[in-house]
């Protein structure tokens, strides 16, 4: 088709509607959560989407909280393995 262009259009990403919540999800995973007013001691997707529904009355899933993260460059954290126990 003439006239027509390639690709996603320009400036596409994060809208200027999620600018300011999916900026202060970033701020909130930098600081952690607070045990006192947050209830957690570490972050869950379940957690923030709890929060930024509180906050900013946006209802997500939590797999797409994690997308949100991930395009923030925040990755996920895994736990040290333990090793097997020995048998005597």
């Amino acid at each position: 088709m003439a006239g027509r262009a390639h690709g996603p259009a320009p400036g596409l990403g994060v809208s200027r509607v999620w600018r300011s919540p999916a900026e202060r999800s970033g701020e909130w995973v930098e600081d952690g959560p607070d045990l006192k007013t947050d209830g957690v001691v570490r972050w869950r997707c379940a957690d923030l989407r709890d929060r930024i529904a509180a906050k900013f009355n946006v209802h997500l899933h939590e797999r797409s909280v994690g997308k949100l993260l991930k395009k923030m460059n925040f990755r996920q954290h895994v736990g040290a393995s333990r090793a097997p126990a020995k048998r005597p």
